[in-house]
Order: C-alpha cells, then structure tokens, then sequence
C-alpha cells in the first residue's frame, strides 16, 4: 500500500480537496444550482446561527459575499433578457433585491424572519439550472477556491503547523481552516489565521492543537468542519489505495 509519510501536500492537492471536502463532501451535493439557506422557510425565515443564502458546490454564502449577489443578479438580468423576458426585474427592484440576497442569518433575524419577495427564488433559480447558469456558478466556484487558495492556503504553508504536518496533517489542516473561511467568511476569521499563522501562545503547533482552537473557538461550525474533513479522509484513503486502480489515478 502506498505510503504518504513523504509526500508533499502541493496547490493542485488543495485547489482539488477544495473543491471535493468543502464543496461536495459537506456543501453543494444536490443544491448547487439553486437558491438555498440552512435553516427553515416559509411565511417567516429561521436561518441556523448567520447563515443567509447561498450557492454553488462550496456554497458560497452571499450574506458573507454580497458582491456574489450584486453579481447574480446582474447576469440574471442579461440572461432573462435574451430567454424570459417575463423574469426579468423591474430597474427600481434590482437593490433592493440585491439587498435581500446579501443578508446575514443575524440580519434576517433582525428583520422578524422576513422571506425574500416571492420573485426573486424562482426567477434566480431558473436561471441557475440554465447552461448559463452553471457555467455562471461554477465560474465563481472556481474564483472562490482561488481566493481561498491565495487567502488561507498560501499563508498557512508558512504557519508552524503547517511546517510541522505530514502530508495527511497537511491535507486536513488546509481543509479545516478554508472551510471555516468559506462559512464566515475572511473577514470573520482573520484573528484566528492570524493566531494559527503566528502560533499563538504555543497553541497552534501542528492540526491536532488548531482542531483543538476550533473545538473551543467555533463550536457552532464544528460539524460543518468535520464534514470536511471526512472529505479529505477520503482523500486520504484513495493516496493510500492501489496505484493501479482508476479512482487511485484520478
């Protein structure tokens, strides 16, 4: 059996664990290329903690990215346009609705629960199962596990506990700690890269002790964290697996 005791955990190693841990193994699978929230709907929204709505295999959270929004809602425009003309939002309805989109799970509880007016989902998701549509997600999926990449991966490769890490540590580090950034964005978890990158206090030395900060400091993202994390122990298992069958090559 292969042995990853020695091998390197490279940029094409996390842009594709990216993709697979964050994105299908505990985001996108079947909602990518819809409108969706994690909480409830109906006549009033009840958001889990400051989830707001989001799309694409990693599930980008537009009240985190509300330039995503602005985006979305300017190429459904151009696409309603040219095929359903119907859809299409009136000029005056565009920020605010731009405004909805980009609400935080705290904003919408600010606001009593107020859904999104009832135009906005259904045309936005006729857009997104277009081919337009996908090739406007995964457009931005590939964007955001760039920023990911440029914002958390290429720093943490200088932290102590990436230096510390073998490949698997390695593997598990750069998903644990881009997911969180995904959830909450880079603005909301500066202060903890920024304790992981300068191993602060002597409590950031390898993943063990991250995993460990994150136990402690972001316990209501803990299971979305070990969500993918079982992705990049799948990860794991097919670098460990025959080199000789197709999935071990792929």
């Amino acid at each position: 059996m292969p042995n990853t005791a020695s091998r390197k955990f490279l940029s094409t190693d996390f842009l594709a664990a990216a993709y697979f841990a964050i994105g299908f193994a505990s985001e996108g699978k079947n909602k990518a290329y819809q409108l969706a929230i994690a909480g409830k709907e109906g006549e009033k929204l009840k958001p889990i903690y400051n989830s707001g709505y989001s799309m694409g295999v990693i599930q980008t959270d537009l009240g985190q990215h509300p330039d995503v929004a602005k985006r979305l809602v300017e190429r459904f425009q151009m696409w309603a346009e040219k095929n359903h003309p119907n859809l299409k939002f009136e000029q005056k309805e565009i920020p605010l609705f731009i405004k909805e989109l980009s609400r935080t799970g705290i904003d919408i509880n600010r606001e009593g629960g107020r859904p999104l007016n009832p135009k906005i989902k259904p045309a936005l998701n006729e857009f997104l199962k277009s081919k337009e549509g996908i090739d406007f997600v995964h457009a931005h999926d590939v964007k955001q596990i760039g920023e990911l990449h440029h914002k958390i991966f290429e720093p943490l490769t200088r932290s102590p506990a990436y230096k510390n890490s073998g490949y698997e540590d390695q593997l598990k580090l750069s998903v644990a700690l881009a997911k969180l950034a995904n959830m909450a964005g880079f603005r909301g978890t500066r202060k903890f890269m920024d304790d992981v990158l300068h191993n602060k206090d002597g409590k950031f030395d390898n993943f063990q002790e991250v995993y460990e900060q994150i136990e402690n400091r972001w316990k209501r993202k803990l299971s979305d964290v070990n969500h993918a994390l079982k992705g990049a122990e799948v990860i794991i298992a097919l670098e460990k697996s025959n080199p000789n069958i197709p999935l071990h090559q792929a």
